[in-house]
């Protein structure tokens, strides 16, 4: 519940979902990861509930398949919800620049900010 609370301050949300391991694909649950992720946040708040949301499912560098069954089951129920469903890998790096334009997209909405200047959120810094 600690970490929780630190939450209350966000203006999105990134549920980061494993991947089902090889071995485990028939057996993989994502959409009841899924739930218990939101159930969790419902019960605490339901502030947090109704932020804004990006949905990332990890470790797609480990898949046999990349459209397992389980992860076209994700993919699925979360298009019911509006939801989008990313794929990255932490390991390779694969689709990390599409979470952070993903994330940087739904703060700039929630903001309703339209910067004067164009910028990236892959900007360097100097």
């Amino acid at each position: 519940i600690q970490f929780l609370k630190h939450l209350e301050r966000v203006r999105v949300l990134c549920h980061v979902i494993e991947a089902p391991l090889p071995d485990l694909e028939e057996d993989a649950d994502l959409v009841g990861r899924y739930r218990t992720l939101r159930g969790e946040l419902s019960a605490f708040s339901v502030r947090l509930a109704e932020l804004p949301e990006v949905v990332v499912l990890n470790k797609v560098d480990l898949l046999q398949e990349r459209e397992a069954p389980a992860v076209q089951k994700l993919q699925r129920h979360l298009e019911k919800l509006g939801v989008p469903l990313l794929r990255m890998s932490g390991a390779t790096g694969e689709g990390t620049r599409e979470l952070v334009f993903a994330l940087w997209q739904q703060v700039r909405r929630d903001r309703g900010e339209q910067p004067a200047v164009a910028f990236s959120p892959f900007a360097r810094v100097r």
